[in-house]
């Protein structure tokens, strides 16, 4: 299959990219490497284009020349603290860019569309039993929430055969911090670097945590799935953010650290996801639990000193 790309450079994208050409796939990456590094394809063999999708021309002279089968399209920008200052900037790249790939998916007759969703699209504390389900009534709190949910719903209103994946909190190898939402990336730089940090609040509050290499494979059954409609790509089983970071002091043999807290409490508070409709109609679930990605993620920070 010919897929193309877009944020392949990034921290998921990156993964995926590397999954879907050792599985025998051709990938044409776009990015316009705001984000992205182009080390984390160094090793390889997809077709990359300096592109970004909300340049219109160049973005057809990718879709022309490469002619995909599937679009996979992870550019966005993530941070929810630049959503929060500058929401134009915010709902250009996540809504008229999503707009942009799918009229080139249309114009070119790709087949499958597959987008990376969010779960801030949700309610903050107003959930069904407590837990995210997809079948409830979206109202997102952050303009960022807002940008991924008009997303969604421009290719449910345009492209039929979309499959949308709203992610869970993903960490892993490549992940820097951006903003002030990836906790695991950020509690790394202060124990390499002593990057300021500190936990909102109690830090009892609950995250589902769900490892990269996990969630490439779910893009990756996405692509290859006939099912549509959306999923909670998730584990389905939450920790609180104490105990996250307690994994990580561990591996620094620090498991008494005494992390600073902010007086601040999280204004999200727990977060659950439901995911027995992506187990039961994609097959996917995750794999890799969380010590075993944080001891993966430790020995990834180690090599970058």
């Amino acid at each position: 299959m010919r897929i193309l790309c877009s944020g392949g450079s990034g921290f998921i994208g990156s993964h995926t990219v590397e999954l879907l050409v050792a599985s025998g796939h051709e990938v044409m990456v776009v990015d316009n490497f705001s984000t992205g590094r182009l080390e984390n394809l160094a090793d390889v063999r997809a077709e990359i284009r300096v592109c970004d999708i909300n340049d219109l021309r160049l973005l057809d002279m990718c879709f022309q020349e490469f002619k995909p089968d599937a679009v996979l399209h992870l550019a966005a920008q993530s941070a929810i603290s630049t959503a929060v200052l500058n929401p134009k900037k915010d709902l250009r790249v996540n809504g008229v860019g999503t707009l942009n790939m799918v009229e080139m998916a249309l114009k070119y007759d790709v087949r499958r569309f597959v987008f990376s969703s969010t779960s801030a699209v949700y309610e903050p504390k107003s959930t069904w039993l407590g837990v995210y389900d997809e079948s409830q009534r979206c109202r997102p709190a952050s303009p960022y929430g807002i940008s991924k949910l008009a997303a969604e719903q421009y290719i449910r209103s345009t492209f039929d055969n979309h499959l949308i994946l709203r992610y869970a909190n993903i960490y892993g190898p490549r992940q820097y911090s951006i903003g002030e939402n990836q906790v695991v990336a950020r509690a790394f730089a202060h124990f390499m670097y002593g990057d300021e940090f500190k936990v909102t609040g109690h830090g009892n509050q609950k995250r589902d945590m769900v490892y990269v290499k996990d969630i490439a494979y779910a893009n990756y059954m996405a692509l290859m799935s006939n099912k549509t409609g959306t999923f909670n790509a998730s584990s389905g089983k939450s920790v609180s953010v104490n105990t996250i970071l307690s994994a990580i002091a561990e591996n620094y043999e620090i498991p008494t650290y005494q992390w600073e807290h902010t007086n601040q409490e999280d204004p999200r508070g727990d977060v659950y996801m439901n995911a027995s409709k992506i187990r039961r109609e994609i097959g996917w679930k995750t794999y890799v639990s969380l010590r075993q990605g944080i001891t993966q993620t430790a020995l990834w920070w180690n090599g970058m000193k």
